[in-house]
């Protein structure tokens, strides 16, 4: 037992007599080396926790929450990182994006004609209702190392519609109408907004969804069955015509559902 304790006596004193002249050969002491790496981590946070902005792009499928399928679209847009700590972030977005949806149709009112005959439809219907988009989510970082994070991201987002068209394709004709003013979309909408996305460095891969929480149609279908409808149709004398009075198609309670396929690239600000 003595030996063993001379022995451990031996190394730990050849320790203390290295370690000093380690550090001489650096200039600096063990008190100087501690407050460097303490300086140089600090330095490293401040990187990871640093404001930035990036290009985000990609294709995303949506369709409605009723009565229609998906279709593919696209989007593109600026996101801005706001850091609130390490780990928590702001990330307020501005895009522009296509939603909307399809769906195929058998014998479905559609309206009366001229001499006041009911119209019966069958064909395709494409929605594709294009809006600028302003989410505002807050997300939490999960570290990696220093330069590679995962995070999630959730909050809500107001839209503003700037175009967009309804095709019915029937009979080898199409038909197409205004979304907002002829077929009773709202403009504005709002919804809830959520993120999943890995960074390294620059680099973002992003998974979203966005879900509407609020109605798409303006106004209430004319059936009670709540299928797809138009109002009746109007007949001008002078020009021998049957025109459009105003056409609506859609659901009642009908939203938004969309899910987000991003690349995009941050830069340090």
């Amino acid at each position: 037992m003595n030996k063993r304790i001379r022995k451990a006596a031996i190394v730990l004193l050849l320790l203390m007599i290295a370690l000093p002249r380690s550090f001489a050969q650096e200039n600096y002491s063990i008190t100087e080396f501690l407050a460097k790496r303490k300086a140089e981590k600090k330095v490293a946070q401040i990187e990871m926790n640093t404001f930035r902005m990036g290009l985000k792009t990609g294709f995303n499928l949506s369709t409605y929450t009723k009565g229609f399928d998906y279709r593919p679209n696209i989007h593109l847009g600026m996101a801005f990182e706001i850091p609130l700590s390490l780990n928590w972030f702001i990330m307020p977005e501005i895009y522009y994006i296509n939603k909307g949806g399809r769906k195929s149709v058998d014998d479905v009112f559609y309206g009366l004609n001229a001499y006041g005959y009911k119209m019966w439809v069958t064909g395709k219907f494409y929605s594709s209702p294009s809006y600028i988009d302003v989410p505002l989510m807050v997300g939490y970082k999960h570290w990696i190392d220093e330069d590679m994070n995962l995070y999630a991201a959730i909050g809500p987002y107001v839209s503003y519609g700037v175009g967009g068209k309804l095709k019915l394709e029937k009979a080898g004709n199409t038909d197409k109408y205004d979304l907002y003013d002829e077929c009773g979309f709202n403009r504005w909408n709002y919804g809830l907004n959520m993120e999943l996305g890995y960074n390294y460095e620059g680099l973002n891969l992003a998974f979203g969804v966005d879900y509407g929480l609020s109605d798409i149609i303006g106004v209430t279908p004319t059936t009670g069955n709540n299928n797809l409808v138009a109002y009746p149709y109007d007949y001008n004398s002078s020009t021998g015509k049957t025109m459009d009075k105003e056409v609506q198609i859609g659901y009642k309670e009908m939203r938004h559902l969309v899910f987000k396929f991003s690349l995009g690239y941050f830069f340090k600000l």
